[in-house]
């Protein structure tokens, strides 16, 4: 605190404007203006003695900002990423009054890890333990915007805060006192929504969001909590992905005009060009406007050496024609899905009339099963499920953990002409083996499969088929390990807005660490059949936050069914 006493000349470096800024030399006044205001206010500093210090570069930058006002922004899940596969939130200040102008050049205030690998167990590992460093970026909007919704096609949720003037100007000035340092980086606390919250912390203390949070952080959760605290949350845009926006468009095209469109933006086509000038002007400006679209989805004019997207708008700028705006239709927004916390009570009975109880607890995300609203319909993001089931039988008591899933992914892509995509998923965790020489409950084992293959959607039916292969390691297998082959398959049903049917069956063909089974059973409970498994379960959403299922599932020798009782928070 002495520091902010020391006079100019005690800091040289600052006064010169032919010295690169460097926070190091900047005086303390300057270095840490939040902070020396918080403190002049609270500790009536005597004005006499505090030297009178021009902060020039703090000034240019504030007005180079120009926040008027401010916004939280949430990003979708994004799978293929796994810093963002839970979502991500950030910040934007707006050069504008709230509700007013283009904010596309206002700047975007994003806390993110800077990870020096790809490979992702590393990078698993040390995003969990802080082994990355993560820093505050002040970027334009515009390339935010570009990176999550047209790149990534991920929706954007805007929620403008309620700050007064001065809780904006108290979190923008911390935001210039910690941009230029690195902190730790941990995926599940100390991430960008945790950091976001301890930012609105700054701008009206009396909020308190970041103690809800003690041991891990999801950003919808977080989106939650700010929607939450009295008075700081107000209205809400939704902000279309590039994909939703091409999606929309194409939707207003006739079967043979899906097909001009897709020739026009798949690659460039003067003979398609010239083949819809016959058609009204209406329909070729609705053709051209999806073919535009489809065309810089595909990211096209990073290559675009010929100029098709420019020929594309000059022939649509030539019908001098004005459309109808097309408005994708609005998803339901993240913040009424269920919680990502969730909590479970099963009980059923198992081969040879055993009944059991079992206890699940998750920390995060979403199954396919679960409720889709606020959610993608076709991805399954789930990590350490954790189950632990009791089983009486002869009036013993066994109780033992039923799995484990570390984490457990399934991306499903229907299949798009105009954009098509693999499904595909992993899963790593313990799981039980069933073997003659397991007990009746089979054998704990480690676990980890992955696969890809294609989705096909028929209305409010979803069906998937994946090729992959599986290691599982464990002293149950003569050589402690079993490789395998094989596909899996499923469906996933919606039956009108409250329930959900998913059936899911594997058959993993060992060819590694164990004796080639028979590859067709005699009948279901042939126990020398392959380690084939198969999964039914139908869900009924009683409210936002519950939940409850029926569940029947079968392998090898070994059934079970009975019905569960899931809560979220």
């Amino acid at each position: 605190m002495k520091a902010f006493f020391l006079p100019a000349e005690s800091y040289p470096a600052q006064q010169d404007k032919d010295v690169a800024f460097d926070p190091a030399k900047e005086h303390p006044q300057c270095r840490f203006v939040a902070r020396y205001s918080w403190l002049k206010e609270r500790l009536k500093f005597d004005e006499e003695r505090l030297p009178a210090i021009a902060c020039v570069d703090y000034e240019e930058w504030r007005q180079a900002i120009g926040a008027r006002s401010a916004t939280l922004i949430f990003a979708g899940a994004y799978v293929n990423n796994p810093a963002s596969m839970f979502g991500h939130t950030f910040l934007r200040l707006d050069r504008s009054e709230r509700g007013h102008g283009s904010n596309l050049t206002s700047y975007a205030i994003n806390y993110a890890a800077q990870p020096w690998t790809t490979n992702a167990l590393i990078y698993t590992t040390l995003g969990l333990t802080g082994g990355f460093d993560a820093y505050f970026s002040v970027l334009p909007f515009y390339l935010q915007t570009r990176e999550y919704s047209d790149l990534e096609n991920r929706e954007l949720w805007e929620y403008e805060l309620h700050l007064n003037d001065d809780e904006l100007t108290r979190m923008v000035a911390h935001i210039w006192e910690i941009q230029p340092y690195s902190l730790d980086y941990y995926y599940f606390d100390e991430n960008c929504s945790f950091h976001l919250l301890s930012l609105m912390e700054v701008a009206r203390p009396s909020l308190e969001l970041t103690k809800q949070f003690l041991f891990w952080a999801i950003p919808a959760d977080t989106l939650r909590a700010a929607i939450e605290a009295d008075e700081l949350v107000g209205e809400r845009l939704h902000r279309p992905s590039k994909r939703s926006i091409m999606m929309a468009k194409r939707t207003r095209l006739s079967a043979a005009e899906v097909k001009h469109a897709a020739e026009l933006g798949h690659e460039p086509n003067a003979s398609a060009l010239q083949s819809i000038v016959s058609l009204p002007v209406a329909r070729q400006a609705a053709i051209l406007e999806a073919a535009h679209a489809l065309w810089t989805l595909r990211d096209f004019p990073e290559k675009d050496t010929v100029g098709w997207s420019q020929q594309l708008l000059v022939a649509r700028g030539a019908l001098k024609h004005i459309s109808e705006p097309v408005l994708p239709q609005s998803p339901t927004p993240p913040e009424v899905g269920h919680g990502t916390s969730r909590g479970g009570i099963s009980g059923g009975i198992r081969t040879g009339n055993i009944p059991f109880l079992q206890l699940e607890f998750r920390p995060a995300l979403h199954d396919l099963a679960a409720p889709d609203v606020g959610y993608d319909e076709f991805s399954q993001i789930e990590f350490l499920n954790t189950r632990v089931r009791g089983t009486l039988n002869d009036d013993k008591l066994d109780v033992y953990l039923e799995g484990l899933d570390i984490i457990n992914i399934l991306s499903l892509a229907p299949f798009d002409s105009w954009n098509p995509a693999w499904s595909w998923g992993v899963s790593s965790g313990l799981v039980r083996i069933q073997k003659d020489t397991c007990p009746e409950h089979g054998c704990l084992a480690y676990d980890l499969d992955v696969g890809f293959g294609g989705t096909v959607k028929l209305g409010p039916l979803a069906i998937y088929m994946l090729l992959g292969g599986e290691v599982v390691a464990g002293p149950v297998f003569e050589n402690w390990f079993r490789v395998g082959f094989g596909p899996s398959a499923g469906l996933r049903l919606r039956v009108g807005e409250l329930m959900r049917l998913v059936v899911h069956t594997r058959y993993p063909y060992p060819v590694i660490g164990e004796n080639f089974p028979r590859l067709l059973p005699r009948s279901w409970q042939d126990p020398d059949v392959g380690p084939w498994a198969s999964e039914a379960m139908l869900s009924i959403r009683l409210s936002q936050n519950f939940e409850t299922r029926l569940r029947a599932s079968a392998e090898r020798s070994v059934a079970e069914a009975g019905l569960s009782v899931y809560w979220s928070w």
